[in-house]
């Protein structure tokens, strides 16, 4: 009954010394407040870096060369890639040549990329289409003389004009644009000035050109292994273009899975980092609590001393102090939780929609993280209690009230 009792006296204490009680929990309120904010900006940046590597595949592997050591990839090697190395789902071969491209009176302002692409990378690399529509299997098949422009360069060649149904040259080549990509951020595609064609298009048109790929997309399959596929397809190249199978600049493979653990990893360690930071920041702000207190009991020692005398337990002082600084830090990290998230719904309607092209998406903060966090200032109030409450309880009544 006492517990009460106790928690009663400590609410009221709060109540009358308003300023007093709101400086004592500052510190734990804008800790709390920084580290909400510092953990939904991490979560940001990571769920954005995440939504990237998804719309990439992170089952996925680039194949390329620059020449070096006169190595290049021969096109028939693709065709039957994935019957030979079991970890592959889907081999699609991608050509590249760069020309000069015309509309009208109107150049693109440096040679542009020409590449053959298959019909179905569209939906294998998540691809947006603006206007327009993207290539089907019977345009492969007829080898249809239509084109897919970038967005920069639909803006080049048409300015604010449409851009479908109209014919720009290649050479002498008039091509019929069908589509024109959204902006991308596609691995290939990054630049959003390209002039994409089907792969039986490029061959027609650059027949030398298309004897080696530019680059080779893999799709791996849901249970492969991305080392050991690594390790087979170098294997294979090297035994059929003859190179050092340890050189690692004959053939570079990319994978994106790779890459996308090392960005899981550092976010890991950058939220690590935050929760360092904010514990930092909470202790702080429960060490200032510890001191006010220190210095409240100091001014309070005659009321202590009466309720000594008047029969007050220990148990029952230490639980008054207890109850206090509890409540003090409970109510601060309450408001600092709400402040923080009030500021996270400002920040995801208002910011980040600007900045997405920064790679950063919706500020989140997971929900355990409350109970953890209302958790952790539960314990570091009773330990912020412990020495007011030796402090409290050594009082003397006779000292206290001036006596000898």
């Amino acid at each position: 009954m006492y517990f009460l009792h106790s928690l009663r006296e400590a609410y009221e204490s709060i109540s009358t010394h308003k300023a007093k009680s709101l400086s004592m929990g500052f510190g734990v309120l804008w800790a709390i407040f920084m580290l909400v904010l510092l953990l939904a900006t991490g979560n940001g940046f990571h769920n954005g870096i995440s939504q990237s590597f998804a719309q990439f595949g992170e089952k996925t592997m680039l194949i390329y060369t620059t020449g070096y050591a006169g190595i290049d990839l021969p096109t028939s090697m693709v065709s039957n890639l994935d019957q030979r190395l079991e970890g592959i789902q889907q081999a699609t071969p991608i050509l590249c040549h760069n020309h000069v491209v015309t509309y009208k009176d109107k150049k693109s302002e440096r040679y542009t990329s020409i590449i053959g692409l298959e019909p179905g990378y569209a939906v294998l690399a998540h691809l947006s289409i603006q206007e327009g529509r993207f290539f089907t299997a019977h345009d492969e098949a007829e080898a249809s003389d239509i084109c897919i422009i970038g967005l920069k360069l639909k803006e080049q060649l048409f300015g604010k004009e449409k851009a479908i149904g109209k014919y720009i040259l290649l050479g002498s080549k008039g091509l019929q644009v069908v589509g024109v990509l959204d902006q991308t951020n596609d691995l290939v595609l990054s630049r959003n000035s390209d002039l994409l064609v089907t792969n039986s298009f490029f061959k027609k048109i650059f027949p030398r050109e298309s004897r080696y790929v530019w680059l080779i997309r893999l799709t791996l399959r849901p249970t492969a292994n991305i080392e050991l596929t690594e390790a087979q397809c170098r294997s294979y190249f090297s035994r059929h273009l003859n190179f050092d199978i340890n050189d690692k600049k004959s053939l570079f493979i990319c994978s994106v899975a790779r890459h996308a653990n090392e960005w899981h990893n550092f976010f890991k360690n950058v939220a690590t980092f935050n929760w360092i930071i904010g514990v930092c920041f909470l202790l702080t702000g429960i060490v200032g609590i510890s001191n006010m207190m220190l210095v409240t009991i100091y001014e309070r020692i005659e009321e202590i001393a009466i309720r000594r005398v008047l029969g007050a337990r220990t148990v029952e002082i230490g639980t008054m102090i207890l109850w206090e600084i509890a409540l003090v830090t409970f109510i601060a990290g309450i408001i600092g939780f709400a402040a923080g998230f009030v500021l996270l719904q400002l920040l995801n309607n208002a910011v980040v929609p600007l900045i997405k092209s920064y790679y950063l998406s919706k500020l989140t903060c997971p929900s355990e993280f409350i109970m953890g966090g209302l958790g952790f200032i539960f314990l570091a109030s009773c330990l912020a209690s412990i020495v007011p409450i030796i402090r409290a309880v050594k009082i003397k009544p006779v000292q206290a009230l001036g006596g000898k």
